[in-house]
Formats: C-alpha cells, structure tokens, sequence
C-alpha cells in the first residue's frame, strides 16, 4: 500500500455551470485503508439530488496525475443498470467483508473489486456522461496539464487532488473540466498528510486522514483534516459510513413536497404536474427538472413519482 504525504484537495460543480447542483456527486470515498491489504474496505459513494436516480449512461473516469503518469486513465467504471436507492446512495465497494457502522437498507450496493486498487497519489476523479475511452488511454500526452482529448460529452462531477512531496510536478485537471481545484502549497509534512479519503458534507469536501482498521469505524484524524472551499471543522468524532448519509450532512428538506405545505399528498402531484407542463405555474423557487441534469422530461416525471410514492 503506498503511504505518500499528500496535499488534498477538491471541490466539484457542475461543468459549465457553477450554480446549479449536479444531479449526482461524490459523496465519499476510501482509497487508502490504514494497514494492509486494502482490499475489502475501499469504496466509493455517490449521492443524487432526487431517490432512484438512474446511473445510464454515467461513468467514474479517474485520471492519474502522478509525474510521468499524469493524464492516462488508471479507472473507467460503468455505471448503466445502476441507480440510487431510496435514500439517494449508491455504494460502490470492493468485497462483501463487514463494514463498521453498516449501510442503510435504502442504499443501492455494488460489490465488484476495482482491479487494479483505487490509486492512492495524486488524481482527478470524474462523473461523466458519454464515455467514449479506454482504461490506459493519455489524455495528455504532453504533460502540460492541458487535456489534449475528452473523451466525453458531458462533466457532471470532478475531485481533484496532489501529493505534497510532488507539487509543481503532479497534475490535476478539475478547473478545465468546469472544477476547481484546491492544493496547499506548502509540502511541510505536518501540513501535508496522506490523504485516506474525501468526503463531502453540505457543498463542502474534506480530505481526511483516519484511524482505524478493518471493519472499521475508520475515524477522522482532526489534526489531518481539510475542509475546501470552507475549512470548517466536521463534527466530533466524525467516522466514514459507506451506504449512510455523512455525520454533519444537511437536510435536504422532502423532494417530494413539491408545494412545500409540509404534506405529501395529490396536490403535491397536482404542482408538479402543472409545472411540467408549463414553467410559468411551478411553486416559487421550484423547477419541473427534478433530477436537475438540465432538461425537462421523463426522466424527471420517473424521479418525481419515486420520490413520491417513497414519501418523506
């Protein structure tokens, strides 16, 4: 398992469109157990804005960003088939071991060893639509941190991070995608920690370093904890929960209550109805695109019956 002193950092909107919130995002990730071997505990968590959120179509890309290696595709993980659950989590992890604290019922769980492991140094992590690559393929064939080929056509997601040992050298690419990328430019080992996972709490990420072993409750070290763009400190005693929502994590308030009187009911049906019908009768603040990928249609229909019929 490598041990690298790493700066982390990253921050993730939606390309082209800093304001909106992405239909889906990372929520956490584990990517350096303590110990060895890694195999068994590293995950990887998405969070959608609405229940059942369908993953057609969306794949996680990770970009190497190590030195010589930075720009090739170490991950290209399909998504299709694949959707969020009730709870709006989907788990990614690597083997059926224990895990400490436990998922929630709601959450959808896809058990499939990422081969090779989750790459510990320096990456740039992507939720994309329209993959049209392959695992190993340079996207910047000359190092200059410019991608040369996108093999995509659309950014939902980005997370970037370096190595501290390796800044100036390591390359990341969140800004270019519609990202922004963060790194302390300072490689003082006591300020630069290794990075064991991101997570995101709010529209916050933290990059974290933790104690623990297998099946965990894996802890966040507070003196190794960042948090982008607002270094506000997570809440005591802050643990990993792949498959649960994150400690700290804000309420989302009910999707389903579309008229926002505080009940789930049919004239909740009746308000969306008529504001996918027309634009100019949503609830103030509302919008007939539920999913929020930036059109109006089925898909957003599907979302709301879901959301609906799950209540709150």
């Amino acid at each position: 398992m490598k041990k690298a002193m790493m700066v982390c950092a990253a921050m993730a909107v939606l390309a082209g469109s800093a304001a909106a919130t992405p239909p889906v995002r990372f929520n956490e990730a584990f990517v350096n157990p303590p110990g060895s071997p890694d195999n068994g505990q590293e995950f990887i968590e998405l969070r959608s804005a609405a229940p059942n959120f369908s993953l057609d179509g969306i794949w996680i890309v990770i970009i190497d960003g190590d030195n010589t290696n930075a720009g090739q595709v170490d991950q290209a993980l399909n998504l299709t088939g694949w959707s969020t659950g009730s709870n709006s989590l989907f788990l990614w992890r690597d083997g059926p071991t224990v895990l400490q604290p436990a998922p929630e019922a709601g959450t959808v769980i896809r058990v499939q060893d990422f081969s090779p492991d989750l790459e510990n140094g320096a990456n740039t992590w992507l939720l994309v639509r329209g993959w049209s690559g392959t695992v190993g393929m340079d996207l910047d064939a000359n190092k200059d941190g410019v991608l040369d080929s996108t093999p995509w056509t659309e950014v939902i997601d980005a997370v970037s991070y370096i190595e501290g040992e390796d800044l100036g050298i390591d390359l990341t690419y969140a800004v270019q995608l519609g990202g922004i990328d963060i790194s302390t430019p300072d490689p003082d080992p006591v300020i630069a920690y290794t990075c064991d996972s991101f997570v995101r709490v709010c529209d916050n990420i933290y990059a974290i370093d933790v104690f623990g072993g297998s099946p965990g409750p894996y802890i966040a070290d507070p003196n190794e904890t960042t948090g982008f763009p607002n270094n506000d400190p997570l809440p005591d005693g802050f643990v990993l929960t792949p498959g649960s929502a994150n400690p700290g994590e804000c309420d989302p308030g009910c999707p389903a209550d579309f008229d926002g009187d505080g009940f789930v009911d049919f004239f909740d049906f009746d308000a969306f109805v008529a504001c996918f019908e027309d634009a100019n009768s949503c609830p103030p603040g509302k919008t007939a695109d539920f999913d929020g990928d930036g059109f109006v249609d089925f898909f957003d229909f599907d979302s709301f019956v879901a959301a609906f019929e799950a209540g709150c």
